[in-house]
């Protein structure tokens, strides 16, 4: 049976993809500080993050999500790279629009949003394979997202 919408092209991995070898890797999906699911991504080169659970790993479920919305891509030389898929409704990485069509990197500890949803997407991983300098920052951000969960202060755990 013919759909009604064109059909998203199927994604091509850049010839960079690889496994992880750090590891391992794993997505929090969050909504209003209450971690819903947690999503190992370390058994593929790439997950699709999307509405579909037909062409998607990780599916979101929310109408400004697209069926085939972004990329999460690892690289040969190590590193987590995220990718917006020409989505309707954009991508959104720490606050800052992603570009469509363009791998930008994800380091650990970023959140990602799709189109205008209330769920961020967490990337979780190793220490090392933190962006120097970021480290602390992402410490601190997962310390007070985890915090604001259990309802105390940024610092006590």
């Amino acid at each position: 049976a013919q759909t009604p919408y064109a059909m998203a092209p199927a994604y091509e991995p850049p010839a960079w993809s690889a496994l992880p070898e750090a590891g391992p890797y794993s997505l929090e999906i969050i909504r209003e500080g209450v971690v819903l699911e947690s999503i190992d991504i370390s058994e593929r080169p790439f997950y699709i993050l999307g509405r579909d659970p037909a062409s998607a790993q990780v599916v979101l479920p929310h109408p400004s999500v697209s069926r085939q919305h972004a990329a999460i891509q690892h690289r040969d030389s190590g590193g987590v790279w995220l990718m917006d898929l020409g989505s309707t409704h954009g991508t959104i990485l720490n606050k800052k629009p992603c570009p469509p069509n363009v791998y930008v990197r994800l380091p650990v500890g970023a959140t990602v949003r799709l189109g205008t949803g209330s769920r961020l997407v967490c990337l979780l991983g190793p220490p090392d394979a933190e962006e120097p300098g970021r480290g602390e920052q992402a410490s601190t951000a997962r310390q007070a997202a985890r915090a604001q969960r259990l309802g105390g202060p940024a610092g006590a755990t």
